[in-house]
């Protein structure tokens, strides 16, 4: 921690990337302050104007970001207080608990720098701080010694309001980040569409299976296998048809999709209107409890309900508008249907979670698949059990292997509501390999993944840094050992768009922001990830060696880097050990059998597993 006291400093300028540098670089002349910077951007945009500066994560320890990680779990769970509950119900439906996850990703960094602020005024209690929007309302609170910037508007944070939309045309590759309220009308043009073609179910068949936002393309052998059932697709995020390919997929298969478009009508509409009355005036009440929020929203006896307000009140308003046409389609659809199973892949989508809900409530079996390669390390136990990626609601939890299903008991999910099934999105890899080690091009594939922004640690400019060095230093060796590198970006909305930054090391370094990765990977020489990420499972099937990249420091702690299964180096190892699997033949081959070693005990039920998952629903109904 730092602990420089600046009584010789009069000014304490707190800055972030919500501030314009126009606007505090008169302070910074006339007053010559202090500066600390509050996030990456701040950061390095200070750095690249040489202009000293503290970071804002020097005031804290470890210890402190794990108590505030932990302490963020329980501000997420605010819905859950009797004192304002019974106004946020509908339909037995808690609807703050809709997004949870979401308020989550908001809350985070604003915790951190409540905690921040206040460890930096405790060691510069006679000085005079700088600061504007949030840090302003926090240094507020400690204090009166303030100057207020104006003009700065607060940067509201919507990681999980908005996806990436990928479009490949020919060799190029692009994404269009589209927030999910324009993703809806986009959707629900495509929904219009399909509305031209027939797809009916086999009316001989007596099994009815629901699937909720399973990805035509992703899940295609579910769809291929659906002969004795008939699978009813529900997709509220994706279309369920938007190319040709999908368009096959769903034509050849026994699916009937329905969606808005489809369940849709002016009665319906009417009495969703009518139900919307009545919950903007519990929401009015719900509002009106400040001595509750002000009390609960509190970190060390000090409230910060004032900088949280508008991000909850935005987010409820938005959600509860949502949720109540989400539960009158989805109730309308299970009067439509008598389902005999139903199959989701999350707890924590909207409408996942609304189908988990109204099931229990018909008694409708209910079941969650494991949708990609968990960190099965205690580290990662409580964020697992809060995002419910071990389910909470759900009758059966079905994992790919035998691994999860040891960590999921380990974390205490009942081992008689564990199947392993096998992993349907792995199946097309099993099915179509040939011998991918004679498929190769002399290119080498790395894979991003961004740091989480659900993990407090992951916001500090160190975590940043490191990931972004990570990506200098493998295109500076690929570089120097003339080797050619394809880096495919992860598909997430936070993700970063490197393009820039690795064609000024090497402008020959291909950027792909968009498609499937898996012909990369039946492609390339050597594949790279950053920690963990389930295409190290598609790598091993297809005989790739495989070299993680350290980021994190719990990574070391999961069954799949303690098993040696792939390469997990820090950056000072990552030159030798690329140069040795290119330059040294049983040192590669060892390093693939490994993975294939790991990726037969990872997963059961090989190549069959889609299979697997319509035999099981059809039998536990």
């Amino acid at each position: 921690m730092n602990t420089n006291n600046s009584s010789n400093n009069s000014t304490i300028l707190l800055f972030d990337s919500s501030m314009n540098f126009t606007d505090i670089s008169l302070i910074i002349k006339e007053k010559n302050p202090q500066i600390i910077t509050f996030d990456y951007e701040s950061h390095l945009l200070l750095k690249k104007k040489d202009i000293s500066h503290e970071i804002s994560d020097s005031y804290t320890t470890d210890h402190d970001l794990e108590y505030v990680q932990e302490q963020s779990y329980l501000f997420s769970k605010w819905f859950n207080e009797s004192e304002i509950s019974h106004l946020i119900y509908y339909e037995e439906i808690n609807l703050g608990e809709l997004f949870f996850n979401d308020f989550h990703y908001q809350l985070v960094p604003i915790l951190k720098k409540i905690f921040e602020v206040k460890k930096i005024f405790e060691s510069n209690k006679n000085s005079t701080f700088v600061a504007s929007n949030v840090l302003y309302k926090i240094i507020f609170s400690l204090t009166n010694l303030i100057i207020k910037l104006e003009n700065n508007t607060q940067k509201i944070i919507d990681y999980d309001n908005a996806i990436k939309i990928p479009f490949k045309i020919g060799k190029f590759s692009f994404s269009i980040k589209l927030k999910y309220s324009y993703l809806k009308k986009l959707t629900r043009i495509f929904e219009n569409f399909n509305d031209f073609f027939s797809f009916s179910i086999n009316s001989t068949n007596n099994t009815n299976i629901l699937l909720i936002d399973f990805t035509t393309k992703k899940y295609r052998q579910i769809f291929k296998n659906s002969d004795n059932c008939n699978i009813i697709k529900f997709d509220r995020v994706i279309p369920a048809i938007w190319d040709l390919e999908s368009y096959s997929i769903i034509k050849k298969s026994n699916c009937s999709l329905e969606n808005y478009s489809s369940l849709m009508n002016k009665t319906l509409k009417q009495s969703i209107d009518e139900h919307l009355i009545s919950i903007k005036k519990n929401t009015k009440l719900l509002w009106e409890q400040n001595s509750f929020f002000e009390s609960f929203f509190s970190l060390d006896k000090k409230s910060f309900w004032n900088i949280i307000k508008p991000i909850l009140i935005k987010q409820y308003e938005e959600t509860s508008i949502l949720a109540i046409q989400e539960i009158e389609l989805t109730k309308k659809l299970f009067k439509k249907y008598s389902f005999n199973s139903i199959l989701v892949w999350s707890e924590t989508m909207i409408n996942s979670f609304i189908a988990i809900k109204l099931a229990k409530k018909q008694n409708i079996p209910i079941h969650l698949i494991q949708h990609g390669l968990y960190y099965d390390n205690p580290e990662s136990r409580n964020f697992y059990l809060f995002q419910r990626t071990i389910p909470k609601h759900v009758d059966k939890f079905l994992v790919w292997g035998n691994v999860l299903e040891e960590y999921a008991i380990d974390v205490g999910f009942p081992k008689n509501n564990i199947k392993k099934i096998g992993s349907p999105i792995h199946d097309e890899i099993f099915l179509s390999k040939k011998n991918s080690s004679l498929n190769t091009n002399k290119f080498i594939l790395l894979a991003t993944s961004y740091p989480s922004q659900n993990f407090i640690h992951e916001f500090t400019v160190e975590s940043l840094e490191k990931y972004s060095n990570s990506i200098k230093k493998i295109c500076e060796v690929t570089s120097k050992l003339n080797k050619k590198l394809v880096i495919k970006l992860h598909p997430q909305s936070t993700e970063l768009d490197i393009s820039d930054f690795v064609s000024k090391i090497d402008s020959r370094i291909i950027v792909i922001k968009a498609g499937d990765i898996t012909p990369l990977i039946q492609s390339c020489e050597v594949f790279i990830t950053m920690d963990l990420s389930t295409t190290i499972l598609e790598a091993q099937i297809l005989e790739k060696p495989i070299i993680s990249l350290q980021i994190r420091d719990f990574t070391a702690n999961t069954e799949i880097i303690k098993s040696n299964s792939c390469l997990s180096v820090s950056l000072n190892d990552f030159e030798n050990i690329l140069t040795r699997i290119l330059n040294d033949e049983q040192f590669r081959l060892d390093v693939i059998q490994r993975g294939v070693k790991f990726s037969t005990n990872y997963l059961s039920n090989l190549g069959s597993a889609s299979k697997n998952v319509l035999d099981f629903l059809s039998k536990n109904s």
